[in-house]
């Protein structure tokens, strides 16, 4: 997540069994397994598998093509041309405000539970580019102080 001048404010990195939330400007993080990364970072559970649909419009893995009430499937509605517009799964519901140009890929989305609300938008994506050399590499943990979820919370609930 950035901020208005673009500066990293917090990231998420998942790499195999590891998962982290960074907050570079403080050097500290959190580490816990992606279910629970993700978990805390959009206030509800999604699988990796589900927050690729989300960026990539692709459902066609989780969308429930039946239309009853299996908790493990999401209700999807499409437009005219087929890209999701909204969809349902337990509690959690969605809407996509824009699509990128004329494909099937989000730009913006609003989603909500009973506790929450919230709006996702892609800022930039790119595809197949190559990875700078240790891109993926976890040695910022060397440098960084380890916190817990509690900490993390209420430092990012009192940044000004």
């Amino acid at each position: 997540m950035f901020d208005f001048l673009g500066r990293t404010l917090y990231q998420i990195v998942i790499k195999e069994t590891q998962a982290f939330l960074v907050v570079p400007s403080k050097r500290i993080y959190w580490q816990s397994n992606q279910k629970d990364i993700i978990d805390k970072f959009i206030g509800f559970r999604l699988d990796m598998t589900e927050v690729a649909s989300f960026l990539s419009g692709q459902w066609s893995e989780l969308e429930n093509k039946r239309g009853g009430q299996d908790k493990d499937f999401w209700i999807i509605q499409r437009d005219i041309k087929g890209r999701v517009t909204q969809g349902k799964k337990q509690g959690m519901r969605f809407q996509v405000i824009e699509h990128i140009e004329d494909t099937a890929l989000i730009r913006s989305l609003r989603f909500h539970n009973r506790f929450q609300t919230g709006k996702l938008n892609i800022l930039s994506i790119d595809f197949n580019n190559p990875a700078k050399k240790d891109f993926f590499s976890l040695s910022f943990v060397d440098g960084f102080e380890r916190k817990s979820w509690e900490e993390i919370r209420t430092m990012m609930d009192h940044e000004d």
